[in-house]
């Protein structure tokens, strides 16, 4: 009884391409040897602890957030076709790399500088 009084007042769902823009689209990722995870064909860094977990990847408004755990670590513009081919520019300030960039190399200077 008490539902068909609610359902007069009722009125039918926005159509499928409303509902879509307040759907987030998240992505599960595992980041490599190098703390890098690959995005739509373009690689990504993160801080060098997350070497070998999944994170969650959002694109919003043409930036990535990386979530582990629900905690935001990092976020990245968008880049563009072959952005990423310069390593040194493929890392943030905060994610420092040296040209050689092999995965040993690379986490015992992370180490070293106290990244």
């Amino acid at each position: 009884m008490v539902f068909n009084k609610e359902k007069e007042y009722l009125e039918p769902l926005p159509n499928k391409q409303i509902m879509e823009q307040y759907l987030i689209n998240t992505h599960h990722l595992k980041i490599s040897n190098k703390s890098l995870f690959y995005y739509k064909g373009r690689r990504y860094s993160v801080p060098h602890k997350f070497i070998n977990q999944t994170v969650e990847v959002r694109e919003e408004n043409n930036k990535l957030y990386v979530y582990y755990n629900k905690e935001l670590i990092t976020m990245h513009e968008i880049l563009e076709k072959n952005q990423d081919k310069n390593m040194k520019k493929l890392y943030s300030s905060n994610h420092r790399c040296i040209n050689d960039c092999r995965g040993y190399v690379y986490r015992k200077y992370t180490v070293s500088t106290g990244i």
